[in-house]
């Protein structure tokens, strides 16, 4: 069961994907409603280019989860708050619950489209896709008990590597290709991404035993620079080793689509889970672009009190 914080996300993460033209797409969007003197939030504000590729239009999208369908009284609020706040060429609200007929009379003589976001346990046809129900989901995550990391500088890239990197600390500082400095941690973090990649590809059926010891080469590509206390030198790999515990799970994905109140084929559609870490994550299709593309709400953000001036990563 969603909360409203997490459909507020999720509807905003299915905007995004179904709406591939819009310039910027923001949750919690603040707007100056000049009858109250005062910024309102609107849930998901969308900016788009006009045809004549000078000025751009908005749209407004209120997200509501209630437990009975939308009454005339709520729409009629929300008409007057999009009305109040004004610059939206396009109005529209978002219902988990459905709306009541007057909701719905009340809404067209607002010039506002009305959408529902429900959960299916059928399967989700779009443009001759199938999201299939029900849809297992499979995933695995290492966890890195104690590790260690030795960084190989290779002599004939560097005058000195500094009697084998000895100098190097946790607040040794490493330069990218790019000219970005990162930390030695966000380093590491990086080569764990990459050892657990390995590990996938060599193992992609998980049948080697959920706890083992590894000694793992990592290539870095392309090398970084640790800038040291006379110069910076050239580590082209890491090597670490240690040991790792797999957690392999599978459960069933909860469906999801996103339609218009006067259709019956969805916008979008979307497959989702609840990871091992916490995040929900899971596929989405939608009509509008005609393809598949992955989605991820992370922890953090599942757990954000307001949603304010949001864009996802």
């Amino acid at each position: 069961m969603l909360t409203p914080n997490e459909m507020h996300l999720l509807v905003g993460l299915l905007y995004k994907v179904s709406n591939p033209d819009a310039l910027e797409i923001e949750l919690g969007t603040m707007k100056y409603d000049k009858k109250a003197k005062e910024n309102r939030d609107i849930d998901i504000g969308l900016k788009f280019q006009k045809l004549n590729g000078k000025k751009c239009f908005l749209k407004g999208v209120e997200v509501k989860k209630h437990k009975r369908p939308l009454t005339v009284e709520t729409v009629e609020q929300l008409a007057a708050k999009f009305k109040d706040i004004g610059g939206f060429e396009e109005k529209g609200i978002v219902s988990a619950s459905g709306y009541t007929k007057g909701a719905v009379n009340k809404a067209k003589s607002h010039n506002i489209r009305l959408y529902v976001f429900t959960n299916t346990d059928s399967s989700i046809k779009i443009n001759g896709c199938v999201l299939s129900s029900p849809m297992p989901f499979s995933e695995s995550h290492y966890n890195y008990g104690k590790r260690n990391f030795q960084y190989i500088a290779p002599p004939e890239k560097n005058e000195d590597t500094g009697e084998n990197l000895n100098w190097v600390t946790q607040k040794t500082k490493v330069r990218l290709a790019s000219g970005d400095i990162i930390s030695l941690n966000q380093l590491n973090q990086q080569a764990l991404q990459g050892l657990t990649s390995q590990f996938m590809e060599k193992d992609p059926e998980r049948k080697a035993p959920p706890k083992f010891e590894f000694d793992e080469l990592i290539n870095i590509n392309p090398p970084v620079k640790f800038i040291g206390p006379h110069n910076e030198i050239v580590v082209e790999q890491i090597q670490i080793s240690g040991s790792c515990t797999r957690i392999s799970n599978t459960q069933n994905a909860k469906l999801y689509v996103l339609r218009k109140l006067e259709e019956t084929i969805p916008d979008v559609g979307c497959a989702v889970t609840l990871s091992l870490k916490g995040n929900i994550m899971g596929i989405t299709f939608s009509k509008e672009t005609n393809r598949i593309s992955f989605i991820n709400i992370t922890l953090q953000d599942r757990h954000l009190k307001k949603i304010r001036r949001f864009h996802f990563k």
